[in-house]
């Protein structure tokens, strides 16, 4: 078993769990990142984050379509029907067809 806690130390924190808030939650690298930093796996990673209690950001970022699909759920579906979905990805900065799917998977009102 690896000794975290120096490896920590070794990258200038105090302990691993220290470093991995850093890593993870003050400078925003995804666990990835944080694995080729550190020469090891995502899995690993995961774990580690999963171990000290670290809740990890969904996937996707700014694009993922769960967070699209909740500001369309949120807007006055009149609107969201009546605009064409070109138009409206435009105004709601997002890509047509994730307009297009939503409203595909949304009984018009």
């Amino acid at each position: 078993m690896e000794d975290w806690d120096g490896i920590g130390r070794s990258a200038g924190y105090s302990n691993e769990k220290e470093m991995l808030e850093a890593f993870y939650l003050e400078d925003g690298l995804s666990v990835k990142d944080i694995g080729k930093r550190l020469g090891c796996g995502i899995a690993t990673i995961a774990n580690r984050l999963a171990k000290h209690g670290i809740p990890k950001r969904t996937r996707g970022g700014p694009n993922n379509t769960h967070r699209l699909t909740r500001i369309l759920f949120r807007l006055d579906q009149r609107l969201v029907f009546s605009t064409p979905s070109a138009e409206l990805g435009k105004r709601l900065n997002m890509h047509e067809s994730t307009v297009y799917k939503y409203k595909r998977s949304v009984e018009h009102p």
